[in-house]
């Protein structure tokens, strides 16, 4: 027996006979559904995942292995990756990029040949760790150096007695 008002505060008695079926069913029924709706949850983010990794990430993680292993422009072949409008558009910006350094390494061995053939001793070295960039054959021929020298000390390659950098 439960006392309480009613809306003029006229003192009333609630009594409850028998058990309570309806309350226990209704918290079974609730704690059941929220079961399955956790475990369709769970369900979807698995099947999210796994669209995802296989629409998206393992064909990016391909994309980086190949293109890695790309030598020229013409070996671009994004079809295996997907159709998507984002392959294709990264297929054209990888080409062009691929394209611009074939052009450079074409530059730059031309800048080379042209260096090589200079009748006078050039060096191109780092400012600050003096590491040599380029030495044209002229050089090495005049200093005896044998071999790639690029990335060793300059001091090295010409002072062999030297220890430590030039003080000039």
């Amino acid at each position: 027996t439960v006392p309480m008002q009613d809306i003029d505060g006229n003192t009333i008695l609630l009594h409850m006979d028998g058990g309570r079926s309806q309350y226990t069913e209704g918290i079974s029924l609730i704690n059941g559904t929220a079961l399955v709706l956790v475990f369709a949850i769970v369900v979807l983010m698995f099947a999210l995942y796994f669209i995802l990794a296989r629409m998206l990430l393992r064909p990016l993680e391909d994309l980086s292995a190949d293109i890695g292993k790309l030598k020229k422009s013409s070996d671009v072949n994004l079809s295996k990756y997907g159709g998507s409008r984002e392959f294709r558009t990264l297929g054209v910006a990888i080409g062009d990029m691929l394209h611009n350094q074939e052009k450079q390494s074409v530059s730059l061995g031309v800048m080379q040949s042209v260096l090589n053939n200079l009748d006078t001793c050039l060096m191109v070295n780092d400012p600050e760790t003096h590491e040599i960039i380029f030495m044209n054959d002229r050089m090495k021929e005049d200093y005896g150096v044998e071999g790639d020298v690029v990335g060793r000390p300059c001091w090295e390659v010409l002072h062999r007695e030297a220890s430590e950098r030039c003080t000039f």
